[in-house]
């Protein structure tokens, strides 16, 4: 929760590689600071939330993690259209600074609290359709996200039309990766609001969970 993080340290670097490798993990999905909006209208704010992204990228390069987890932006007021438009200007900015960069950008799916960006597949498909670099970027699922916005999930035959429609709307091949929650909130409320200390993350590759 602040805009601006301690350099790295090359020991620290070294040792988290050397975990990672040690105990076999796959793949690793980091999330950026909750602090940066690529969809505000204000300026400063918009400054600082380039700057902080593109230090997450960096970051998450240098650590060798694959997925950057992030919320697409808030329109603080200036309109689902004009946020959305922002969010895909700041995404080519950003990645156009980092093209030789290993590290993919997913959009998560948001509950549509306040002015949050992201509560629709259409909305997510606008996105990932106006960034240039399509390989560096993909969408994250939050299932709590995804009941809250208004996405059924409670029954077999729910789940199955839910994900039909986000195939059918963005494709299923860009899904990488799953935050699984339980939602606090009723279907379509817009409320964020998972279990405390319920969130498990799942990467998806095309064999299936890893």
């Amino acid at each position: 929760m602040q805009w601006q993080a301690r350099p790295l340290r090359r020991d620290e670097i070294d040792r988290f590689r050397s975990k990672i490798a040690e105990y076999c993990i796959g793949a690793v999905v980091s999330h950026d600071s909750y602090l940066i909006n690529l969809g505000s209208p204000e300026d400063a704010v918009l400054e600082k939330s380039l700057h902080a992204f593109a230090d997450e990228i960096d970051r998450c390069e240098q650590l060798g993690i694959r997925h950057l987890v992030f919320h697409p932006g808030s329109h603080i007021g200036s309109g689902e259209s004009a946020g959305l438009r922002r969010i895909t200007q700041s995404l080519n900015e950003v990645l156009s600074q980092s093209r030789s960069y290993a590290t993919q950008v997913l959009v998560e799916t948001t509950a549509g609290q306040g002015s949050n960006l992201g509560y629709r597949f259409e909305q997510l498909t606008e996105i990932l359709t106006g960034v240039r670099e399509k390989k560096r970027i993909g969408i994250c699922v939050d299932t709590c996200h995804l009941f809250a916005a208004g996405y059924d999930l409670r029954t077999r035959k729910a789940y199955e039309r839910t994900f039909r429609q986000l195939d059918e709307v963005v494709g299923l091949q860009q899904v990488k990766a799953f935050h699984l929650n339980d939602s606090k909130k009723g279907l379509g409320s817009r409320v964020d609001r998972p279990p405390t200390l319920a969130r498990v993350s799942w990467v998806w590759n095309r064999f299936g969970f890893s």
